[in-house]
C-alpha cells in the first residue's frame, strides 16, 4: 500500500457553505464522496492557496480545478482495516466546493474517471423523521401490542430476575440525548475503558468488574457548579473520569476519541470540525435523539415514567449534528454509526434518513455489520411511497414501516419491498427534555424503529450467544402478520408487525391455538347438526405453530360461560403435537348438551390447554364456539328481496319437496333439500317479484304447475321442469297473489289474479279470459282474492279490496253480489279471508281483512259490519291468518301490524291474553299455523324487519327457541311444512337476502291449520275441511283408511283413516271415472287416527249423486274405498 505523507494543514468548513448545502433533494449540492484506491493511504492534507493538496498529482490537479475547498475524512476514527472488499472506509473523502454546483454528475464523473479514485458520489442528505402529536394524548399502548408485557413474563421477575441485560448495549445515533433525564440516566451506557484505573475499584461498589451509571451517579459530586449532581459532571474538566486521554483507543490513534465516557458526540458544537465527548442536546436543540433513547432502552420498573421494550438495558449516545445545525438533519450519521459499532453497540438504530444512498455508505453499514457485528435497524421514512430510502433500503439494515393501534400502514409511513418488519409508529409515548415535560407522544417511522431495535435487545438477552443472523430470521419469522388487514400493500409491510413474545417464547414453548372442532351427534334429529336439546361427543383440533416448540402430553380442559350448555365430559388428552402441525383429542372425546330452551347461534367455550414439563409449563386458554342452529343444514339459501309467501311441495312428482318462490332478483326458484335448485331452475323473468307461487294441476295433466305474476306486468305459467310461458299480459304490475280454482266445473283450475293497474284478471290456463272478466274497478290491488260459496247458495264467490277503498264480490258472471261492493274507511292493502267466523253452520261465510285505517275489518255475507279492531297506530297490511287455534271449536284470527306488532283475536274480536306481542320492526307478512308440538294448540310464526322470525303461543310467550335471528330484515310470509320428510317440521321464510329453513325438531299437526300463505297452495284464503284427531294414548301399528259413515249418505259423510306415524297426508274424493273431485286434506297431520267431513261438494258445488271412491295417500302407499251419495 503506497503512504503518502504531506505537510498537515487544517481545513474548516465554513457556516455558510454548510448551511447552503442544505435543501429538500436527496443529496447535497455542495459537496462529494470519493473512495481512494485501496493501495492508496493519506496521511496528512495540506492546504495550498486555500485548496487541499494530496500529493497526488492528478488528484490535485482536479481539486484546483473543480474549484474544491476543503478534503476531510468521511468517517472520522476509521482505520486502514475497516474494510468492505476494496473500500477502505479511511479512504472516503468529503469535497466541499467554494458554491452551490449544478454541475454534480460531471463532477462525480470527472473524480470518477481519475485512476487513483475508486468511485466518486453524492452525498445524501439525511433527515430524522418524526411527528409530533397531542403531548398528551396515548400512553405506552405499543408495548403490550408488541408482545413486550407477555414477553417479560417468561422471567421471574418477582424473583428477582429481571428481563433484559445491561450488558446488551443500543446506541442512539440521533440528534442527542438528554441523558440526564430521570427516566434515561439510569441506563446510559458507560465505556468501561473510559473508566481512569486508578478510580475503577472505588466507583464499582458492588465489585462486579463493572462500572454503571448509577456507580458514577454516587461517586461524583457537582463538578460544573449549576447545582445537583448528574451525569454531566461526569464530564467536567475537573472531574475524576477525565484523564484527556483515549484510553480505549480501539482505533490506533490516541487523540481521536477522548475521554468518550457516555458516547461521542462527531459534530460538536458547531458545524466546524469540533468533535467533542458530550452527546447531550439542550432544550432549545433537536428533542428527537432524546425522543428515540426513551424507546430504545427507558429505565423499566422503577417507578418514574416510562417502560421499554428491553426492560433493562444500556443506552449509547451518539450526537450527529452540531448544535449549530438546522433542526430535523443528520450530518455525521455514518461516522457516528461507524463509532457505535466499533465503540462496543449490539444494536443500532437509525432514526434518520433520506432518498439518496450511496456505495459509501453501504460500505460503511458492512463494516458495522460483519466487522463490528452490529445488528442496524432503521426507519423506513415517513412519504407514504415506495421508493427506495437510505439507510433502510440498504443490504445488512432492518428497515421498520410504521403502524397504528389496529395494525393497519400509519398513513404517513413509506412501505416497499425493502422493508422487513413493521412496528407501531402512532401516538408513541417516550422522553423529552426535562424541562418540556419530560414525556410526549409523536408519529413516525423513528418511533417505531426504535421500539423494533429495543425489541432485538430483548431478543439477544434472552439469547446472547446468538448472531445476527439468527436474531433476524427469528424476530422476522414470529411477527404476526397483517397483510389482510393491509390489502392495498401486501408484501410490501416486510415480515409483519413485530411480536418480541413470539421471538423469544418459541424457542422455549409451543405456540398452540384453536382449528376447528368435530362433533359425534349423541342424540341427533338426523339433519346432521347440533341443535337446541340435543347431545354430542366433541373433537377438538389444536394446531401448534410451526419452528415452535414441540408440545408434549397436552391436556384440555372443557368449560362454557352459557346456562345453555352443559358439560357432562370436561377433559380430553391429545397427546404430543408437533410444531407445524395438527393434534386431537381423537380417543378422549369431551362431551356436552344444549338445552331444548336454548337459542339458535353460536355457544361460547374455552379450552385450557396444559403441555410440557414443570420446566417449561405451557398454559394457554383458547375461545372458541360451536354453532348449535335450528337452521335447516344447506339452508339459508341466497336471494333477492323476498316479500311474500312460498310454497313447499313436491313439484316433479320424485317423492321430495321443493321451496318455490319469487325474488327481487327476477328470479322464480325451486329449492331442493340439499339447496340446490331442481333442474330447470331458476326461471328468469322480466322484473322482480312480490307475490307468492300458486301451485296446482292447473291443466288436470297429473302434473303440478306454478303460477306467479310479476312486476313486468306477465303472469307467468311454469311447468316443473322449469319451461314457461306468458299466458296474459296485464295493463300494470302484477303484484298479488294468484289464485286458483276450477271456476267452471270441467276439472281444470281457473286463474285469478287481481292487478295493480285496477284489473281483476280470470282466466282460464291457456289464458284466455273467463267469460265476463276481466273487470275495471276503481282502485289498485296489490293483494290476492279469496274464492268459495260466501252466502251457501251453491255458487262460488270471488272477493277483493281494492285502494279505491272498495270491498268487492263477484259472482262468476262478473257481477256484484247483493250488498257489493262495500265502501270501507281506506285505502284495502290486505288479501281477503274468507271463513265461517262466526260458527253459525248456516252456511253463510264471513270476510276477515286488514285496512290503511289501523283496523282489521269483518264483514258479512251481506255486505254488513260485523265487528273491527283498532291497532294502536298504523295500517293492518298483513293477510289474516284463520283457523280454531285452540281446539274449542270457535276461530281465531292472527295478522301483524305496521305498528310492530303480533294480533291474535278470538272469533268476537277479543284479544288473547298476552297478545299483542311487539316486536322491534314493521310487519307486513302473513302468520303462519300450525300446532308444532303437538300439545293441542296452535304456534303463530311470523317475521319482522327486526331481522327476527317469531314463535309464539297462544298465551303470546315465545316457543322455545324463539324468536331466531336472521341478519336481515323478514318481510315474507312463513310456511310450515315437512320440507325434508324426515317427518320433523320446517318453517320455511324469506328474508331480504335469502331463503331460510328452520328445522323445528318436532312433529306436531298442520291438519285444519292455517300452514302456508293463503291458508293452501291454491291460495284461495280459506280453510280446509274440518278433521280430528282420536285422542287415545296408544298409536296405532299401520295405515288404515276406514268405511266412512253413514254409507249411503245425504247430505255429508264422515271419513276416518290412522297412521303410526306423523307425516303428509292427502285425502281426496274421486268419481267414477277417477276425476278428482275435491281434495279433503293435503298437509302434515301427527300420528293417530283423524276424523273429517265431506260435504257431498265438487269445487264447491253440490255433488251428483253416484258412487264415489276416496284415496288415502301416505308414505306407506296409497288406500281407496269407496261409497255412495243419495240426492
Amino acid at each position: 500500500m503506497k503512504k503518502i505523507l504531506f505537510h498537515v494543514g487544517l481545513i474548516l468548513i465554513a457556516a455558510s457553505a454548510f448551511g447552503t448545502g442544505v435543501s429538500k433533494d436527496a443529496n447535497f449540492n455542495d459537496r462529494i464522496l470519493i473512495c481512494l484506491q485501496p493501495d492508496l493511504a493519506l496521511e496528512r492534507i495540506s492546504s495550498v492557496n486555500g485548496a487541499p493538496v494530496t500529493g497526488i498529482e492528478a488528484v490535485d490537479a482536479l481539486l484546483s480545478l473543480r474549484e474544491v475547498e476543503s478534503m476531510e475524512q468521511y468517517v472520522p476514527g476509521s482505520t486502514m482495516d475497516d474494510m468492505d472488499g476494496d473500500v477502505i472506509l479511511a479512504n472516503i473523502y468529503r469535497l466541499r466546493f467554494k458554491n452551490t454546483r449544478t454541475d454534480l454528475s460531471q463532477l462525480i464523473s470527472d473524480f470518477s474517471k481519475n485512476e487513483s479514485i475508486l468511485y466518486a458520489e453524492p452525498e445524501a442528505i439525511n433527515r430524522l423523521y418524526y411527528t409530533p402529536n397531542d403531548p398528551h394524548y396515548g400512553q405506552q399502548w405499543f408495548l403490550p401490542k408488541v408482545g413486550a408485557n407477555d414477553a417479560w413474563d417468561i422471567w421471574d421477575i418477582s424473583g428477582g430476575i429481571a428481563p433484559g441485560n445491561i450488558n446488551i448495549v443500543l446506541a442512539s445515533v440521533d440528534s442527542g440525548v438528554q441523558y440526564t433525564h430521570p427516566d434515561l440516566w439510569p441506563s446510559v451506557w458507560v465505556n468501561q475503558a473510559e473508566v481512569p484505573a486508578a478510580i475503577f475499584s472505588d466507583v464499582d461498589t458492588d465489585s462486579d468488574g463493572r462500572v454503571t451509571s448509577s456507580e458514577i451517579m454516587a461517586y461524583i459530586s457537582d463538578y460544573n457548579g449549576v447545582g445537583g449532581i448528574t451525569l454531566q459532571d461526569a464530564l467536567h474538566s475537573s472531574s475524576p473520569f477525565m484523564n484527556g486521554l483515549d484510553d480505549d483507543d480501539w482505533d490506533a490513534t490516541p487523540s481521536t476519541f477522548i475521554d468518550d465516557l457516555f458516547g461521542w458526540d462527531p459534530s460538536g458544537a458547531t458545524e466546524g470540525n469540533d468533535p467533542d465527548n458530550d452527546p447531550i442536546t439542550y432544550p432549545g436543540l433537536d428533542d428527537h435523539g432524546t425522543h428515540v433513547a426513551g424507546l430504545l432502552g427507558a429505565s423499566t420498573d422503577n417507578a418514574v415514567g416510562i417502560s421499554s421494550a428491553i426492560f433493562n438495558g444500556s443506552i449509547m449516545s451518539v450526537k450527529c449534528t452540531s448544535d449549530e445545525s438546522e433542526l430535523g438533519f443528520i450530518y455525521d450519521g455514518y461516522p457516528g454509526m461507524l463509532y457505535a459499532a466499533k465503540a462496543g453497540a449490539d444494536i443500532i438504530n437509525l432514526s434518520w434518513g433520506g432518498d439518496g444512498g450511496g456505495d459509501s455508505n453501504q460500505s460503511i453499514i458492512n463494516v458495522c455489520y460483519n466487522t463490528y457485528g452490529a445488528l442496524i435497524v432503521a426507519a423506513a421514512g415517513n412519504d407514504n411511497t415506495s421508493d427506495p430510502h437510505y439507510p433502510s433500503a440498504f443490504t445488512n439494515v432492518i428497515s421498520v414501516a410504521a403502524t397504528g393501534s389496529g395494525d393497519s400502514k400509519a398513513g404517513f409511513s413509506n412501505y416497499g419491498t425493502t422493508v422487513d418488519i413493521s412496528a407501531p409508529g402512532v401516538n408513541m409515548r417516550s422522553t423529552v427534555y426535562t424541562a418540556g415535560g419530560s414525556y410526549i407522544s409523536y408519529d413516525g417511522t423513528s418511533m417505531a424503529s426504535p421500539l423494533v431495535a429495543s425489541c432485538f435487545g430483548l431478543l439477544k438477552s434472552a439469547n446472547p450467544e446468538a448472531s445476527n443472523e439468527w436474531l433476524i430470521e427469528n424476530m422476522l419469522s414470529t411477527a404476526d402478520p397483517i397483510d389482510d388487514i393491509n390489502p392495498n400493500y401486501v408484501g410490501l409491510l416486510g415480515a409483519g408487525r413485530i411480536n418480541v413474545h413470539n421471538a423469544i417464547a418459541h424457542t422455549l414453548f409451543p405456540l398452540l391455538s384453536y382449528d376447528s372442532y368435530s362433533l359425534q351427534m349423541i342424540n341427533d334429529n338426523e339433519d346432521g347438526q347440533l341443535s337446541p336439546g340435543e347431545e354430542a361427543r366433541m373433537r377438538v383440533n389444536l394446531f401448534n405453530a410451526p419452528s415452535w416448540v414441540d408440545a408434549e402430553e397436552v391436556t384440555g380442559i372443557l368449560r362454557s360461560t352459557s346456562e345453555y350448555v352443559t358439560i357432562s365430559d370436561s377433559t380430553g388428552s391429545f397427546g404430543n403435537i408437533i410444531n407445524g402441525n395438527v393434534g386431537v383429542n381423537f380417543l378422549d372425546r369431551f362431551q356436552f348438551s344444549i338445552a331444548a330452551d336454548g337459542p339458535s347461534g353460536a355457544y361460547p367455550f374455552s379450552l385450557e390447554v396444559i403441555a410440557n414439563d414443570a420446566s417449561h409449563r405451557y398454559t394457554i386458554t383458547l375461545e372458541f364456539s360451536v354453532e348449535a342452529s335450528i337452521w335447516q343444514a344447506n339452508f339459508p339459501v341466497s336471494s333477492g328481496v323476498i316479500k311474500d309467501g312460498n310454497a313447499v311441495v313436491d313439484l316433479d312428482g320424485d317423492g321430495n319437496k321443493e321451496i318455490i318462490f319469487g325474488a327481487s332478483d327476477s328470479l322464480i326458484h325451486a329449492i331442493q333439500v340439499d339447496g340446490t335448485e331442481l333442474a330447470g331452475f331458476p326461471v328468469t323473468v322480466g322484473d322482480k317479484i312480490e307475490s307468492t307461487p300458486a301451485v296446482g294441476d292447473v291443466d288436470n295433466d297429473g302434473d303440478l304447475e306454478i303460477l306467479i305474476g310479476s312486476k313486468d306486468k306477465n303472469l307467468y305459467l311454469i311447468q316443473h321442469d322449469g319451461s314457461a310461458e306468458v299466458i296474459y299480459t296485464a295493463s300494470n304490475y302484477l303484484f298479488a297473489s294468484t289464485t286458483l280454482y276450477d271456476l267452471d266445473d270441467d276439472g281444470d283450475l281457473e286463474v285469478i289474479a287481481p292487478g295493480y293497474g285496477n284489473e281483476l284478471i280470470v282466466v282460464h290456463h291457456d289464458g284466455s279470459n273467463y267469460a265476463g272478466f276481466p273487470l275495471i274497478l276503481e282502485g289498485h290491488m296489490n293483494k290476492g282474492a279469496a274464492v268459495g260459496d260466501m252466502n251457501g247458495d251453491g255458487n262460488l264467490n270471488i272477493i277483493v279490496g281494492t285502494w279505491g277503498e272498495k270491498l268487492h264480490a263477484f259472482k262468476l258472471d262478473g257481477t256484484e253480489v247483493a250488498g257489493f261492493p262495500v265502501t270501507v274507511p281506506d285505502k284495502i292493502k290486505s288479501a281477503p279471508t274468507l271463513v265461517d267466523l262466526d260458527g253459525s253452520d248456516d252456511g253463510q261465510l264471513e270476510i276477515v281483512f286488514g285496512c290503511d285505517d289501523n283496523r282489521l275489518h269483518v264483514y258479512s255475507s251481506t255486505g254488513e259490519s260485523v265487528w273491527s279492531y283498532s291497532t294502536p297506530g298504523q295500517n293492518v297490511q298483513s293477510d289474516p291468518a284463520v283457523c280454531d287455534m285452540d281446539g274449542d271449536g270457535d276461530l281465531e284470527v292472527a295478522f301483524g301490524g305496521v305498528d310492530r306488532g303480533i294480533y291474535v283475536l278470538d272469533h268476537t274480536g277479543t284479544l288473547l291474553d298476552g297478545f299483542p306481542v311487539f316486536t322491534n320492526g314493521a310487519i307486513s307478512g302473513s302468520p303462519a299455523i300450525g300446532d308444532v308440538d303437538g300439545d293441542g294448540e296452535a304456534e303463530v310464526f311470523i317475521g319482522s324487519t327486526d331481522q327476527l322470525l317469531y314463535g309464539l303461543h297462544l298465551d303470546g310467550t315465545l316457543v322455545t327457541g324463539f324468536p331466531v335471528t336472521n341478519s336481515n330484515p323478514v318481510q315474507g310470509s312463513p310456511s310450515i311444512a315437512d320440507f325434508d320428510g324426515d317427518n320433523d317440521l320446517e318453517i320455511i321464510i324469506g328474508t331480504d337476502v335469502n331463503l331460510a329453513v328452520v328445522d323445528l325438531n318436532s312433529t306436531g299437526d298442520l291438519a285444519m291449520y292455517w300452514p302456508t300463505h293463503r291458508g293452501n297452495l291454491h291460495r284461495t284464503g280459506t280453510l280446509p275441511t274440518t278433521v280430528s284427531a282420536n285422542q287415545s294414548n296408544a298409536l296405532p301399528e299401520h295405515y288404515s283408511l276406514f268405511a266412512n259413515f253413514p254409507n249411503p249418505f245425504n247430505p255429508a259423510t264422515q271419513i276416518s283413516f290412522e297412521i303410526p306415524t306423523a307425516g303428509d297426508v292427502n285425502l281426496q274424493v274421486l268419481d267414477i271415472r277417477g276425476r278428482q273431485v275435491e281434495v279433503l286434506l293435503n298437509t302434515h297431520v301427527s300420528a293417530g287416527m283423524h276424523t273429517l267431513e265431506w260435504a257431498g261438494s265438487d269445487r264447491g258445488k253440490p255433488a251428483s249423486a253416484g258412487i264415489y271412491f276416496y284415496r288415502l295417500t301416505t308414505q306407506d302407499g296409497n288406500l281407496v274405498r269407496k261409497m255412495t251419495l243419495l240426492r
